[in-house]
C-alpha cells in the first residue's frame, strides 16, 4: 500500500493466524506476527496523521485562498458597476469637447470679424492689439 509517498508494508496473513479473536494464542509464532502487525499498524497510523495533518494544512490554506479570491472578485464587480458608464462618459466628454472646440473656432472668427468692423469705424486705425487687416498682431 503506497500511502503520501510513503510505502506500508501490508500485514501478512500466515496459516497460523487465529480464525477468531477469541482462539488462544498459538506461541512464540503467533506472538512474533502480532508484534509486527502492531509495529505495521503503528506505522500506518504514524504516516496517516502526518497525511491528515497535510491534509488539514492544505485544507487552511485552500479556505483562506477562496477567502481572498472572493473579496477580490467582488471589488472587481464593484469596480466594473463603478466603472461601467466610463465609456460613456468619456465619448460625451469627446463629443462636448469637439463641439466646444467648433464653438471656440466660430467665436475667434466672430473676434476677428468685430475687431475689423472696429477698425473700420476708428478710420481705418487699428486698434491696440491688432493688425489692420482686423486679424491679431504679432
Amino acid at each position: 500500500m503506497i500511502l503520501g509517498g510513503c510505502q506500508v508494508p501490508e500485514p501478512v496473513e500466515t496459516a497460523s493466524s487465529p480464525a477468531s479473536p477469541g482462539r488462544p494464542l498459538d506461541g512464540p509464532r503467533e506472538s512474533q506476527r502480532l508484534r509486527d502487525e502492531n509495529r505495521v499498524l503503528k506505522s500506518r497510523a504514524v504516516i496517516l496523521a502526518a497525511r491528515l495533518a497535510e491534509q488539514l494544512e492544505r485544507e487552511k490554506r485552500l479556505s483562506a485562498e477562496v477567502h481572498k479570491l472572493r473579496f477580490l472578485t467582488a471589488r472587481q464587480e464593484e469596480q466594473i458597476r463603478a466603472l461601467a458608464g466610463a465609456p460613456a462618459e468619456r465619448d460625451a466628454y469627446r463629443e462636448k469637447c469637439q463641439k466646444l472646440t467648433i464653438e471656440l473656432a466660430r467665436l475667434r472668427k466672430q473676434i476677428a470679424q468685430l475687431q475689423g468692423i472696429i477698425a473700420g469705424l476708428r478710420g481705418g486705425q487699428p486698434t491696440p492689439g491688432t493688425s489692420p487687416a482686423g486679424s491679431p498682431g504679432t
